[in-house]
C-alpha cells in the first residue's frame, strides 16, 4: 500500500493567517491579475458588482482602494504587487500536485476553500460567507485545517437511524419540496414504497446544508476523490452510492460526526495522490 506522509521536513513553527474579507479577496485577485503570473480560482472570488455598489451607495473603486491599503498593511501587497511569500502560497493554491475544493452551501451557509499541500506546509483561502482567511500552515495539520471550517453542531442527535434510498428518489423527490402532496405520486412513478418516500421527506426537509468535497488528481491519469455530506440541525450524514441487489443505483445516508471526515478525507487523498 502506498503511503502518503505530509510534513516530513521542518514544521511551520505555527500557523499564518491574514483576514482578507470580501473586498480584500477581490484586490489581492486583481493585484495577481495585474502581476500577470496566476489568478484565483473563479469561484472562489465574488465579482463586485457595479450595479449593486451604486445601488448600496458604495464607491467601489474607493473600496477596493482601501482593501489593497490595508493588504499592504498586513504584508500581502508591496509597492511592486503581491508579495513574494504569499504569491508562493497562491501559486501553491492554484498549480500545486495535492489540491482539495471544499465547498458547503445550504441555508445560512456559503462556504468555499481551496487547500494545498506539500511534504513540508500547506495553504488555503477560505471564503465563509462575507469573511476570507488566506493561511499558511503546518502540512501535518492539513486534516484540521480543512475540518476547522466546516461548522460542527457537536453529538449528533441520537437516535437517527441510516436510510437506504433508490438514488432517483433521493434526487427526485426534494424536487417537490413546494408542494408535498406531489410526493406521493412521485414516489408511485418511481416505483418506490410509501413508507421510504415518507423517510426521504422528513429527511430532505430537515437538511439544511449539502457538503461537496474534491480531492484534485495529482497527476492526469488518475480520477479525483469526491464525497457528498448532508448537514442537518441534529448533525452530519454521509452518503454513498451503491449498487442494489435489484440493480438499482441506491445511496445510503449515514449519520456522523464532523470528525468522521478526516479518515474519510485520507481515503480519498491516498486514491487521488498515492
Amino acid at each position: 500500500m502506498a503511503v502518503i506522509r505530509l510534513g516530513e521536513r521542518r514544521p511551520v513553527a505555527s500557523a499564518r493567517r491574514v483576514r482578507l474579507g470580501l473586498p480584500g479577496l477581490s484586490a489581492l485577485d486583481r493585484a495577481l491579475v495585474e502581476s500577470g503570473d496566476l489568478r484565483l480560482p473563479a469561484d472562489l472570488v465574488p465579482e463586485p458588482s457595479p450595479t449593486v455598489a451604486a445601488l448600496a451607495g458604495v464607491d467601489l473603486d474607493l473600496l477596493l482602494a482601501e482593501a489593497g491599503i490595508a493588504l499592504h498593511g498586513h504584508g500581502v501587497l508591496d509597492d511592486v504587487g503581491v508579495t513574494p511569500a504569499v504569491a508562493a502560497n497562491l501559486a501553491g493554491l492554484v498549480a500545486a500536485p495535492r489540491r482539495v475544493r471544499v465547498s458547503l452551501a445550504g441555508v445560512g451557509l456559503d462556504l468555499l476553500a481551496y487547500h494545498w499541500v506539500d511534504a513540508a506546509v500547506g495553504g488555503s483561502v477560505v471564503r465563509d460567507g462575507a469573511e476570507a482567511v488566506l493561511s499558511l500552515y503546518d502540512a501535518r495539520s492539513f486534516g484540521q485545517e480543512v475540518l476547522d471550517a466546516l461548522p460542527d453542531p457537536g453529538p449528533g442527535r441520537r437516535g437517527r437511524s441510516p436510510v437506504d434510498v433508490p438514488l432517483e428518489a433521493l434526487t427526485t423527490l426534494p424536487a417537490a419540496a413546494d408542494d408535498p402532496a406531489l410526493r406521493p405520486e412521485l414516489g408511485a412513478l418511481l416505483g418506490v414504497e410509501a413508507d421510504v418516500v415518507r423517510l426521504v421527506q422528513e429527511w430532505s426537509d430537515s437538511v439544511q446544508g449539502v457538503l461537496h468535497l474534491t480531492v484534485l488528481p495529482s497527476e492526469p491519469d488518475r480520477l479525483p476523490g469526491m464525497l457528498v455530506w448532508f448537514l442537518d440541525q441534529h448533525g452530519w450524514w454521509s452518503a454513498r452510492t451503491h449498487l442494489g441487489g435489484d440493480g438499482v443505483r441506491r445511496v445510503r445516508l449515514e449519520p456522523c460526526e464532523r470528525r468522521d471526515l478526516v479518515p474519510r478525507l485520507a481515503v480519498l487523498i491516498e486514491g487521488a495522490w498515492a
